[in-house]
């Protein structure tokens, strides 16, 4: 905000001075008037008088101009204040620019390493094999690469699914107080207890890979993603879960003892929940041969 400026300046200009001393003198009747004489002042007097008109008026050239400097001053801290906003937002952007590179250049080196060891082992094979091994070799190395793949899809729906933009987030993915985590469609898992203990939300997490999974990771082919059963995303979720667990125990300074002691399991509880989804993956194996596919069924095939 500009500063205010007030327009009334005390050195505005004046009546004459010496007019002001010649009525004086004037005016006072304790002096008697010369007949016939005009009232003279000093040299002296009048001189002072003329450099004292002439200072004010110096003085008062030099505050306008001091309010001028103040109000061009004033504009000027606006205009960096705007500026400095902007570098603020610029700065947001490009912290989100880093960090979504971060992440790319993590999966990246996931797959360049996952290629290397592949083309190795292709290497290794051609040298020490016959044709046929060559083949099986070669057959080996680009399922790898699919296998690949897929797993950075179910990665990446995973996160998606629990509303995860950026995977370190996880570290600060705290649980819901009250324990719940399916609250509406927003899957929430509690990365403080064990695969069991979080297998209320697997159903729902399988169907939402299968919708949003070529979406997530468009370089999915749908033929691959046709092939995997829900037994291999139960499998891949389960994959994920482990490596995101231990990434935001470390974080967080929790380890599978306190974590367990913390949310004080029961348990029968957990025994109960373990045969319950020991019981839905056997349904969901063969679901896929069954007249109960469509997703009008899967009520069915979720924990209640």
């Amino acid at each position: 905000m500009s500063p205010k400026v007030s327009h009334t300046s005390s050195l505005a200009p004046q009546p004459s001075v010496l007019l002001f001393l010649l009525n004086t003198l004037a005016s006072d009747k304790r002096i008697p008037p010369v007949t016939g004489r005009q009232s003279v002042l000093p040299h002296w007097l009048t001189d002072t008088v003329h450099h004292l008109e002439s200072d004010v008026k110096c003085l008062q050239q030099k505050s306008d101009d001091a309010i001028d400097i103040v109000k061009l001053q004033g504009a000027e801290i606006i205009s960096l204040q705007k500026v400095l906003e902007n570098l603020e937002l610029d700065q947001k952007k490009l912290q989100n620019n880093v960090d979504e590179t971060l992440t790319s250049m993590e999966s990246m080196k996931s797959n360049v390493e996952a290629v290397v060891v592949n083309v190795n082992t292709l290497a290794d094979s051609y040298k020490t094999s016959g044709e046929s091994s060559k083949v099986n070799a070669t057959q080996t190395v680009a399922q790898h690469s699919k296998d690949n793949t897929w797993n950075t899809g179910v990665r990446k729906c995973f996160l998606s699914a629990i509303g995860i933009t950026k995977a370190n987030m996880v570290k600060i993915y705290h649980p819901h107080e009250d324990g719940v985590q399916i609250r509406g469609n927003q899957i929430r898992p509690d990365f403080t207890k064990d695969w069991n203990d979080n297998a209320c939300w697997g159903a729902p997490m399988i169907n939402y890979i299968c919708q949003n999974v070529r979406k997530c990771h468009p370089v999915l082919s749908e033929e691959l993603v046709n092939s995997k059963t829900d037994n291999d995303i139960l499998k891949c979720l389960h994959e994920n879960f482990k490596h995101y667990t231990n990434e935001y125990r470390s974080a967080n300074g929790v380890s599978l003892t306190t974590a367990k002691a913390r949310s004080k399991p029961n348990a029968q509880h957990v025994h109960r929940e373990a045969r319950k989804r020991s019981k839905l993956e056997k349904c969901l194996a063969v679901r896929g041969d069954s007249q109960l596919i469509s997703a009008a069924w899967n009520y069915a095939f979720m924990l209640p």
